[in-house]
Order: structure tokens, then C-alpha cells, then sequence
């Protein structure tokens, strides 16, 4: 079942953030969404970034986290909160069309 969370990050910045994308663009190529992935939205809001995903499953979100975020923030000289993501919602629907 695909599940979706909103998660915000207080303190991350810009910069912070586009310097984990990079390392995790140099793993799976730009602009590409890990294995099990199915929509990736951040931006800026006060305090912090906020974050937006959908997944397959909660195991393909917290086995990228593992694998791939983790490692790729570390990189980057930016922690990343520990533990796994819960869930907020399981997906019923997902429809889109956005492209940044």
C-alpha cells in the first residue's frame, strides 16, 4: 500500500538541501526517484524546509533512507533525523502532473 508523509525539517536551508539532492543525484542520476518512490516535493517555509512524499511502502521509504539519504547527507555534512518515518497517511489516490 503506498503511503505519503509531509515532514518539515526545521533549520535545513536551501543551500543544505541542494547539497543532499546533489550527492543523492550522483546515485541515481538526476532528477530520478529512488526504487519505490513515487513523488518527491520540497521547498522553503519559515523555520525550516518543508518535505512532501509518496512511496510504494514504508519499507522502500525507510530502506532509502538507509541506503541512500543517510549516506548522501552524510556526505553533505548534514545530519539527517534518525530513525525511521512514520507513515502520516496511507495513499488512496495519487494524480499529478507537476514538473520543477
Amino acid at each position: 500500500m503506498a503511503v505519503a508523509f509531509v515532514r518539515k525539517v526545521t533549520g535545513l536551508t536551501a543551500e543544505q538541501y541542494d547539497r543532499i539532492t546533489a550527492e543523492v543525484s550522483a546515485i541515481l542520476g538526476e532528477g530520478n526517484l529512488p526504487e519505490g518512490g513515487l513523488l518527491h516535493l520540497a521547498g522553503p517555509v519559515e523555520g525550516g524546509w518543508m518535505i512532501v512524499e509518496a512511496w510504494e511502502s514504508e519499507e522502500a521509504l525507510n530502506r532509502y533512507r538507509a541506503e541512500v539519504l543517510g549516506p548522501a547527507s552524510t556526505r553533505a555534512g548534514v545530519p539527517t533525523p534518525p530513525g525511521p518515518v512514520r507513515s502520516a497517511f496511507a495513499v488512496h489516490k495519487l494524480i499529478g502532473r507537476l514538473r520543477a
